[in-house]
């Protein structure tokens, strides 16, 4: 049994099973439920798992953050990343592609790019919201970046001036269907991480990821990687990531050996997710498959069996798809919200960790979020009204219905996929919140099943930590700090 409140898992017998069935369908309180243990067996079983913080009376009390004005002081502070945008051009038409075909609320493919003194004003906001403990990240993102290849090396060279004497990273995610050897010796020299948009096997890859003149790409990204592989085969096991988009009608098989066989990278050097629904039609043509769906759980089981063997050797993408789900339950944090204050979802601090920022200079707190919502621009900084108008609403819904809901210590729910045209979208958010259910509902289940075939497993591992800079807008409203409805903000 999972305890949402103290994030316990509990086993329990039939007969407390039973009882908790009852007090669950007669909406018992915890007295009650008490009252009916006293004078049986179950009764000293209930009092342990009191003792563990587990059956507690007093549910945590959610808050909505914005309503605080310590939200405020601590927004768009302590940022250690931010990635630009450099053109809306993309050399690839992908099919589910939100930019390629969408709903009509995010924008389309365009001849537009960033002009440099933009570039320069995004990296120039990074500088002055650095933390101080942290190495600057700057990431490069399109449509297709390698297009803007002349903006991308003189942001770098701006960079590394602004920031000269500390550490700097640099990423770039691209198609990889432009690459040039001066591009291979720059990243080399900068020591880029390059994430390369790849879908497994060339007639998996080549359905839905085509040119404007609907050939398939499979070809034009291998030579690149294969390129690059050997002009410097250590940078490329270091620094080269996959990102694998599995879209129906699925053949996980034909992906796995892919990944097995098909390039000298470490499973680790592998992202993979199924293809993201919001914003795009994509769906209203091709949909899973009760085969798909057969697929999904075999790969599941896979991983479930996998753990404390070599199977994942043999089942990469088994690990991919589920071992980081499972894991997540593994190593939840386990501290009891009984009665305290808590913020719930795994919706990130606006701008406190990472931005996104699009060809124009408007600040966005990532790049999966609707362009035409900004919260704010390079050149003026962040809005606190934009952010309170952007995540306001989600919050207060967050307060009236995370409480109730099993998830609310494991949830990784962000406000991106609720956004409909614009705005905050409670239905949206409704069948977001149900999906999200279902998943931790399985992995929890992988994760008992796990345990049961395994009770070492995860012996190792350790606790996931805490959203600090929502621990610290806790603790300054613990502390009696003024706090107010956030009204007129600029």
């Amino acid at each position: 049994m999972y305890d949402a409140v103290s994030s316990n898992i509990v086993e329990i017998g039939e007969a407390l099973n039973g009882l908790l069935r009852i007090c669950r369908k007669s909406q018992y309180t915890t007295a009650d439920f008490c009252n009916l243990s006293v004078g049986n067996d179950v009764y000293r079983h209930v009092q342990t798992l009191f003792a563990d913080s587990t059956f507690s009376s007093e549910p945590a009390n959610i808050v909505n953050p914005v309503k605080h004005d310590a939200f405020f002081r601590n927004l768009a502070r302590n940022s250690s990343a931010v990635t630009l945008c450099l053109t809306e051009r993309c050399s690839l038409r992908c099919k589910y592609c939100p930019y390629t075909s969408n709903t009509g609320s995010r924008r389309h493919h365009s001849p537009e790019s960033m002009r440099l003194p933009t570039a320069k004003a995004a990296i120039d906001f990074l500088y002055d919201r650095l933390s101080p403990e942290e190495s600057p990240l700057i990431s490069f993102y399109g449509g297709e970046p390698l297009l803007e290849y002349e903006t991308l090396k003189r942001a770098v060279a701006y960079a590394k001036k602004r920031f000269v004497g500390r550490e700097l990273h640099f990423a770039v995610t691209t198609n990889f269907t432009v690459l040039e050897q001066s591009m291979i010796e720059f990243f080399i020299k900068n020591r880029f991480m390059v994430y390369v948009s790849l879908d497994g096997p060339e007639d998996l890859h080549d359905r839905y990821r085509k040119g404007p003149d609907g050939k398939g790409s499979f070809r034009l990204v291998m030579d690149s990687l294969n390129t690059l592989q050997l002009f410097d085969p250590e940078y490329f096991v270091e620094k080269v990531r996959i990102n694998m988009v599995l879209a129906p009608p699925l053949d996980l098989d034909s992906v796995n050996t892919f990944i097995r066989n098909e390039l000298p990278l470490p499973r680790s050097n592998f992202s993979v997710s199924l293809v993201d629904t919001s914003d795009t039609d994509f769906f209203n043509e091709i949909c899973y498959e009760s085969s798909d769906d057969k697929q999904l759980r075999r790969y599941r089981r896979i991983a479930e069996k996998a753990f404390g063997c070599d199977l994942f050797d043999q089942y990469p993408l088994a690990a991919l798809l589920y071992r980081k789900g499972i894991v997540r339950i593994a190593t939840r944090s386990r501290w009891s919200t009984s009665g305290k204050l808590y913020i719930p979802t795994g919706q990130c601090y606006p701008a406190s960790f990472k931005s996104f920022v699009d060809i124009h200079g408007n600040v966005h707190m990532c790049e999966k979020i609707d362009e035409g919502i900004p919260i704010g621009d390079v050149f003026k900084g962040v809005s606190e009204q934009s952010v309170e108008s952007l995540i306001g609403d989600y919050y207060e819904d967050a307060v009236k219905t995370c409480a109730s809901c099993f998830a609310q210590r494991i949830c990784g729910l962000c406000i991106a996929p609720t956004i409909v045209n614009g705005r905050f979208d409670t239905d949206t958010k409704r069948q977001v919140c149900s999906a999200i259910r279902d998943r931790l509902h399985r992995n929890l289940c992988s994760y008992i099943r796990v345990m049961q075939e395994n009770p070492d497993a995860f012996k190792n591992l350790s606790d996931q930590s805490v959203n600090k800079p929502f621990l610290k807008i806790i603790d300054e409203i613990e502390n009696g700090k003024p706090s107010q409805q956030s009204k007129g903000r600029s």
